[in-house]
């Protein structure tokens, strides 16, 4: 829970200092930055606007992934809130938030962030997680599997001895009154007179 929140806060916190900004839009999203701001001082470089001026609007990147902590959080709250304490909480949130960032990095507009071949790093660091995410559920799965295969094991051999132990249909030469025993042994019980 605290992942989520804290994530939120440092978010928010880069929207104030303005750092992360997004590229710049037309969008009613759109939000300018003061003079000074990272976000100004970059659009300033690339001759957008005149030094000392506010950024043009960009989008606020930073309030994206904030709020996409929070929506990580909820999808990790789903499984607390039905008892699930056995990782997948915590796989949720990386796996929405790595979907949700390398989604949110196409609107990045800072270029300090490292780019190979055409993807972010933090997108690579996405990929990363999303691969790691997968093997470890496959990980789980394949843990099923043995433990079906061991429970099957051990309830074949359960039922092959009720089968043992369920009485036999008494065989013909074997007279009236006579009951099968555990062994597999006939024995008088005294409910009719034994044949001669």
């Amino acid at each position: 829970i605290l992942l989520g929140v804290t994530f939120a806060c440092v978010r928010c916190g880069c929207f104030l200092a303005g750092c992360d900004y997004g590229q710049a839009t037309a969008s009613v999203l759109g939000v300018r930055f003061p003079a000074g701001s990272p976000a100004a001082v970059a659009h300033a470089h690339r001759g957008w606007v005149p030094d000392g001026s506010a950024s043009l609007p960009v989008h606020p990147t930073q309030l994206y992934e904030a709020a996409l902590g929070l929506v990580a959080l909820l999808a990790a709250l789903y499984w607390l809130r039905r008892g699930h304490r056995d990782g997948r909480a915590f796989a949720s949130w990386l796996a929405v938030y790595a979907v949700g960032r390398f989604t949110i990095e196409l609107w990045r507009g800072d270029l300090g962030r490292g780019l190979y071949g055409g993807i972010s790093s933090a997108q690579l660091i996405s990929i990363a997680l999303v691969l790691g995410l997968a093997a470890w559920l496959g990980a789980r799965r394949s843990r099923l599997v043995p433990a079906l295969l061991g429970l099957a094991l051990f309830i074949a051999p359960a039922s092959a001895d009720a089968q043992v132990a369920a009485p036999a249909p008494r065989p013909k030469n074997i007279p009236e009154g006579y009951e099968q025993q555990p062994d597999g042994s006939w024995v008088f019980a005294g409910k009719s007179t034994p044949a001669a």
